[in-house]
């Protein structure tokens, strides 16, 4: 691979472990409708296309007007939790030192809403200049749709096709393949390898520190 100039980061799953906050708040949700709890690796497999997507699955309805009242219902619960367990997984901050020190251009695009997305990365991400974190909002189609990756490739006055696009799923895959980007995947979020092949990802990696060597070979 040559020398890319720019990477967009998912964010759950991928630079972030938030699968703690988001069960417990679910489960929260959950009992306040009188449905049962879901466990952590329940909701594991649920999650990465949206907050919609995700209480319509762990409630188990499909009425979307039920579903958009319990997404509201559901905002303040996680605001309030976002942050108790969430954290970078073991092996990011060095990873993201490194690319600093070689003066990476780096995004954050998230199908999580961007009232959440905001508040966690600047928790988490403080110590490092990203370009813009994006999550998705009413101007901002989520994951498969590359609008929101196009946009970050403009915001870092990049082309798309010298724009590397990390992330632990298929959507992520499909996003970078939609916008013309190359892809990573990353087997230490809440995906499987066998998940990420059959994606048709450009690339997997197993833990952080490899992402260094395989964007910058010649570091």
């Amino acid at each position: 691979m040559t020398k890319p100039p720019a990477i967009i980061f998912d964010l759950d799953g991928t630079l972030a472990d938030t699968l703690g906050d988001l069960t417990s708040s679910l489960n929260v949700l959950l009992a306040e409708i009188g449905k049962p709890g879901r466990s952590r690796t329940e909701v594991e497999g649920m999650v990465g296309d949206g907050l919609g997507p995700l209480i319509s699955r762990v409630a188990a309805i499909d009425n979307p007007k039920e579903i958009r009242d319990l997404v509201q219902r559901y905002r303040p619960l996680y605001r309030e939790r976002m942050l108790d367990t969430t954290c970078l997984y073991p092996g990011i901050d060095a990873m993201l030192d490194d690319l600093t020190e070689l003066d990476t251009q780096m995004c954050v695009f998230s199908n999580k809403p961007q009232e959440f997305t905001t508040p966690i990365c600047e928790t988490l991400l403080v110590r490092r200049t990203f370009v813009r974190w994006l999550g998705a909002g009413e101007t901002v189609p989520r994951k498969p749709n590359p609008t929101g990756a196009l946009e970050l490739a403009s915001a870092m006055d990049t082309r798309p096709s010298q724009v590397v696009f990390v992330g632990d799923s298929s959507i992520d895959v499909e996003t970078a393949a939609n916008a013309g980007m190359t892809s990573v995947g990353v087997t230490w979020g809440f995906r499987t390898r066998e998940h990420l092949i059959a994606a048709g990802a450009d690339y997997i990696i197993d833990e952080p520190a490899q992402l260094l060597p395989l964007i910058f070979p010649c570091s």
